[in-house]
């Protein structure tokens, strides 16, 4: 799970898109960080068989908009 915490922020960072900015992401991008970083927790608890939430939306945008919903 952790793993997958850091991969959801490390695809968050400024860095990516412009070197000159910082590695993690600002916090006022705190709710939409927290989204990505959820749907990768989410999923990753599906594949190790420890989801205990049932009806988990399985495509990307939906899951993201069901995250959002429970936020």
């Amino acid at each position: 799970m952790l793993v997958a915490v850091v991969k959801a922020i490390a695809t968050q960072s400024p860095a990516l898109k412009d070197p000159d900015k910082g590695l993690v992401p600002d916090v006022i991008n705190f709710r939409e960080i927290s989204v990505h970083v959820a749907k990768a927790v989410i999923k990753q608890s599906i594949e190790e068989g420890l989801a205990a939430e049932k009806d988990i939306p399985e495509k990307d945008e939906d899951l993201e908009e069901w995250i959002r919903e429970q936020m």
